[in-house]
């Protein structure tokens, strides 16, 4: 019956609680073999006076996924905000965003999570994740795509929760 209750009590975060992007600072040009830094501005939707208030998720990790042409380069990433530290690459996340939405022929997904868990309640509501990327050499224009997610748990019993919004970035590579 615990394991019932614990999952009625993780409902609410299913349906009104997610991390969702709200803008990403993305150049507009960039020199191929050049490194470009984007920012994507994130919050949370479990403020106070929702359905999700006194929610306490134990061990989440934020998510946040890129589709980028395959010649680019992750050189890192960090988010700082409310909770802060590093992110880095995981291939299942990555392939669960192409289950989902499929790359375009040039174009592969990479998923990244936070490398340390935190407590997600709805005093966290804002983040800023900063990537570092090397633009590939591949001239020409591109769109990419940034999507952002929840995942919380450990094992077996770990669930991620993507965001339903997507955002699209365009750059011109010369």
């Amino acid at each position: 019956m615990k394991r019932i209750s614990a999952l009625f009590i993780l409902l609410p975060l299913v349906f009104i609680g997610c991390i969702k992007i709200t803008t990403v600072e993305q150049p507009t040009e960039a020199k191929a073999g050049a490194e470009i830094t984007v920012k994507v501005h994130l919050e949370t939707d479990l403020g106070e006076g929702t359905e999700a208030e006194d929610l306490a998720i134990q061990n989440a990790h934020g998510l946040l996924g890129v589709c980028i042409p395959n010649d680019w380069e992750l050189i890192f990433a960090e988010f700082s905000g409310d909770v802060s530290g590093w992110m880095s690459e995981d291939r299942a996340l990555a392939d669960d965003c192409e289950g989902n939405s499929p790359a375009d022929l040039g174009y592969r997904w990479i998923a990244l999570i936070s490398q340390q868990g935190f407590v997600y309640t709805e005093k966290i509501v804002k983040f800023l994740v900063t990537l570092e990327f090397k633009v590939g050499e591949v001239t020409g224009n591109y769109h990419l795509m940034y999507r952002s997610g929840l995942s919380y748990g450990a094992g077996s019993d770990t669930t991620t929760v993507w965001h339903e919004h997507t955002e699209v970035a365009d750059i011109t590579v010369r």
